[in-house]
């Protein structure tokens, strides 16, 4: 879902926009639990970037989708509304892709689509010693933790969220530390970590609304702090910060 930003090996890497694919909407019309929430996120997530290519058929809209699944997950029918043919074309085309994980019957789900403007940096590409060193935050910016996309490598994805849960905190000061440093409090944030084999942070990605340095250092400083149960091979977690809700 984040876009690598090459820089020079010198240069503190710059946040330069980019857009992204969310979900602000996803309602599950079978009542039956035949598919749970999580596991539709999680298959949006698998097809994030092919989502992200249909800008170029002139998608500035949101869309909204009606997609019915099989008991495997495989999507049998999608309809979407959205104004621009060729969009709802290329958006078929990928939304026919998706794979529910954990389906147990037929099912029915809705979910809007938004393409939004995002800046992304590459927390590898800062220096380690960039900026001086970042004051406690000050801010009492509200935020929650979103969705937690957990690769499949991982047998217990549960126990992976868990682990993000308990460090909400310290999360929570990075995004603070944000708003300390001009990013406003309905700022968005989305983390991509990668994990070895012994379920270490090997790198970070983080995409915002806007994002201070000075907030991304503390991610870097943060994330990277974090162990994880091993996964069956290198894999991606994806954590989301959002504002709560009005």
């Amino acid at each position: 879902m984040c876009i690598l930003v090459a820089v020079a090996a010198a240069a503190v890497a710059k946040p330069v926009e980019t857009f992204v694919v969310t979900t602000p909407a996803i309602e599950i019309l079978d009542p039956s639990g035949a598919i749970q929430r999580a596991n539709v996120e999680q298959a949006i997530a698998a097809v994030q970037d092919e989502l992200g290519g249909c800008r170029g058929s002139g998608w500035n809209s949101d869309a909204l989708a009606w997609i019915v699944v099989d008991w495997h997950g495989k999507v049998t029918r999608v309809e979407i509304a959205v104004p621009k043919p060729d969009t709802e074309k290329c958006l078929t085309k990928v939304l026919m892709k998706l794979v529910v994980p954990a389906a147990q019957a037929r099912a029915t789900f809705v979910i809007r689509l938004r393409l939004e403007r995002e800046l992304v940096t590459d927390v590898k590409d800062l220096s380690p010693g960039s900026g001086k060193p970042v004051p406690p935050p000050s801010s009492t910016a509200r935020v929650d933790i979103g969705r937690i996309n957990v690769g499949a490598e991982f047998p217990d994805p549960e126990r992976v969220r868990t682990i993000v849960h308990r460090h909400e905190v310290t999360l929570r000061a990075c995004y603070a530390t944000g708003v300390d440093y001009g990013a406003t409090a309905a700022n968005h944030v989305m983390l991509k970590l990668s994990i070895d084999l012994k379920g270490a942070v090997v790198g970070v990605q983080v995409a915002a609304t806007a994002s201070p340095r000075e907030m991304v250092d503390c991610y870097k400083r943060e994330v990277t702090k974090l162990m994880f149960p091993l996964p069956s091979k290198p894999a991606t977690i994806e954590i989301e910060q959002k504002p709560p809700a009005s």
